[in-house]
């Protein structure tokens, strides 16, 4: 897993950032979302067991407590590479590091598709 940086590839979304990657060979993905701002959590707080135990405003409470910015951050940056990737030769994470910097050498092209 690395983070992207979108800034240093002139404003390249994350996910044609990974397109361009997969469009080399280079198999990748944004990993996992957010599990505190997920369906399941917000419908616990809204649970009405959970909220006639604890209280509405404790629910409430619960969530803004979950809050994890520098977490949320680092799901939108996340890109992860499989581990079996990693396990490649040398010549295969030079080659990904050669295609990572074609990307970033032909970022505002690919911005304006």
């Amino acid at each position: 897993m690395f983070r992207y940086d979108a800034t240093l590839f002139e404003g390249l979304p994350r996910a044609k950032f990974l397109r361009a990657l997969a469009q080399a060979g280079v198999a990748a993905s944004s990993g996992y979302t957010a599990l505190n701002t997920s369906p399941h959590v917000q419908a616990l707080a809204a649970n009405p067991h959970y909220r006639r135990i604890y209280g509405a405003a404790t629910m409430q409470s619960w969530l803004e407590r979950n809050r994890c910015p520098a977490n949320d951050r680092l799901v939108e940056q996340a890109v992860w590479l499989a581990q079996t990737k990693l396990l490649e030769p040398r010549a295969e994470m030079e080659r990904i590091a050669t295609v990572i910097a074609d990307i970033r050498g032909r970022a505002g092209e690919l911005n304006r598709t």
